[in-house]
């Protein structure tokens, strides 16, 4: 009885599809168990003669149909399999011996379960430094699934190697028909819905030949942004698990690089040329990765209607984080002037930046839908007086929201004479002081109770850091759903999970950069903005999420507890 089929869509690769039924014929499992079935998607090549002449140890099916793609075909061969499993491979895949063994074991072991194996590139000999750079990248890819770095979910799902059920591949509808490229995805992400489990069987290998050219290879690129533009249009809930919703992580020099090359137009083949001076692996590696990623964006620029829908997807929100403003005083680290605060305030203004409520942003995303291009989100770190007298009446002039964090075990007290002198006996927000400011529309959240490090707390710490602050803040209140700012902008996972499991709305860290749909609401980025920046950094910082790498005077570091006279510690950041 067949239990397994094998379904292989294939379109004028004869010699390719030999060799895969090639490696199918010698699987060491027993040849009764599995089926193959082979869907001619509009071939007109000598592909239908050598299926004819071959002579095959098991069961081989030839189904014909007009040219309509690889996911009509796919659902064909599902359509017609007798097996209560379907494994579906590519037609230029070749199979260790064991690959069927494992995908049965694995469909026997793991109920409701989609299956996906590796995949070798094999470069032809003397392959061109592109072609060698994406065979290292996709064994990284495998090497961290391996070992766990990479998480074994619907993402990593590839259509020309899986298994599934074939009754719940039926149920959820089979592939999109109407997805041309990335229909493997939208389908991984349907399943996942329907309940089943993605695992990832390191021991299903099959090899397939990479014998692309740079400019096949980038158009694949291209086609990827421009499918996952469709399937968000078709599945708006993916968008944080897409490439689509995270365009914002990297470096100051990739970023205006890439900016600077998508608004140009460059065309990819001209990112080819420094492939012929790079000799450092490493370097070739990481202009490889650049090279694609731009050939991705520019599909998604081209498959994006408009202007305005562009700018929503590349330009996310920038989170801004401040701390203590003066009138008197001159510019340090953490303190800014109070000057130089509302020329920084009147420059968003001018320019046309959308200064928008934090929340705003976390509800747009709850919709997976783009916040307003250019948005900006401003915050305040530890709670300061000066917020009240000095930075209140900037905002409001210019009708900007602003998110203040305070130390709930220490409203109306001021920081103690050990801490840096930069902000040292500096007054803090009294509950009066928070109140008048909730009531003139502004926002607050969470500095934990005693601004301590949560990276290197305990269970007990932290729960008594955030849960108890988030108490505080619901017992003034009368409300929920308050957000938390990371005190030091130190945190881990077990921090991260904290923070969740206690009921905030979010959480905000100090790695610096654009916040997109797929960054973690648990650990969202800020651009620290320090009291001596100019007004020409604040705009680059602004611009790209980042500040430039122009030399920026710094206050005392370490890590120092304002709050706990105690605490003394070592970390990035000091406030």
């Amino acid at each position: 009885m067949v239990k397994l089929s094998v379904i292989i869509p294939t379109h004028g690769r004869a010699q390719n599809l030999r060799e895969c039924l090639d490696s199918l014929f010698r699987q060491n499992h027993s040849l009764q168990d599995f089926e193959i079935i082979v869907v001619l998607d509009g071939s007109v090549d000598n592909s239908r003669s050598m299926l004819g002449a071959l002579r095959a140890p098991l069961s081989l099916r030839i189904l014909e149909q007009p040219k309509a793609g690889a996911a009509a075909a796919r659902n064909r061969g599902a359509t017609e399999a007798q097996g209560e499993i379907c494994l579906f491979l590519d037609d230029d895949m070749i199979a260790l011996p064991t690959l069927i063994s494992e995908h049965m074991e694995l469909q026997r072991r793991v109920k409701a379960a989609v299956g996906f194996g590796q995949i070798v590139l094999e470069s032809r000999k003397g392959a061109s430094t592109f072609l060698s750079c994406r065979a290292r990248s996709w064994q990284e890819h495998y090497a961290g699934l391996d070992q766990q770095d990479v998480s074994s979910d619907f993402t990593n799902c590839y259509g020309g190697h899986f298994s599934v059920p074939r009754e719940a591949f039926l149920q959820v509808g089979g592939f999109d028909v109407n997805i041309a490229r990335n229909h493997d995805t939208e389908l991984a992400f349907r399943l996942r819905e329907h309940g089943l489990t993605f695992v990832y069987c390191s021991k299903a290998v099959t090899f397939q030949r990479d014998d692309k050219g740079f400019r096949e290879l980038a158009r694949d690129w291209e086609k990827r942004g421009e499918g996952d533009v469709k399937v968000y249009r078709k599945q708006p809930r993916m968008l944080p698990h897409l490439k689509l919703g995270n365009f914002g992580k990297l470096s100051v020099r990739e970023t205006l690089l890439r900016r600077l090359l998508l608004a140009c137009r460059v065309h990819p083949q001209i990112l080819s040329i420094p492939f012929l001076f790079l000799r450092n692996t490493r370097q070739q590696d990481a202009w490889y990765r650049f090279v694609i990623n731009y050939c991705y964006w520019r599909g998604v620029r081209r498959s994006t209607a408009g202007r305005e829908i562009w700018q929503r997807v590349v330009r996310g929100p920038v989170i801004l984080s401040y701390h203590a403003l003066t009138s008197s005083g001159r510019a340090a680290q953490y303190v800014l002037p109070v000057r130089r605060f509302a020329r920084q305030m009147a420059w968003l203004h001018r320019l046309g930046y959308t200064v928008i409520p934090l929340g705003n942003v976390l509800k747009q995303w709850r919709e997976c839908q783009f916040p307003p291009a250019r948005a900006v989100v401003i915050t305040f770190d530890d709670g300061y007086e000066d917020a009240c007298s000095l930075a209140a009446p900037i905002l409001e002039r210019h009708h900007f929201p602003a998110t203040f964090f305070v130390v709930t075990g220490c409203i109306g007290e001021t920081n103690p004479s050990s801490y840096n002198l930069e902000v040292a006996d500096r007054p803090l927000l009294s509950w009066r002081d928070i109140r008048q400011l909730k009531q003139r529309g502004f926002y607050f959240g969470s500095h934990t109770r005693s601004h301590a490090a949560l990276d290197s707390a305990s269970a007990a710490e932290l729960d008594e850091e955030l849960t108890g602050s988030l108490k505080d803040l619901e017992r003034e209140f009368g409300c929920s759903n308050f957000p938390l700012a990371y005190p030091y902008g130190g945190q881990d996972a077990h921090a991260q999970a904290a923070a969740e499991r206690a009921g905030y709305s979010c959480a905000l860290g100090m790695e610096p950069g654009i916040n997109d749909p797929a960054v973690s609401r648990f650990s969202l980025r800020r651009t620290e903005i320090y009291g001596t920046d100019s007004l020409l950094q604040f705009a680059i910082g602004v611009w790209l999420g980042k500040m430039p790498p122009l030399e920026r005077a710094r206050g005392v570091s370490g890590r120092v507890n304002p709050f706990r006279k105690s605490a003394v510690g070592v970390g990035k950041h000091g406030a």
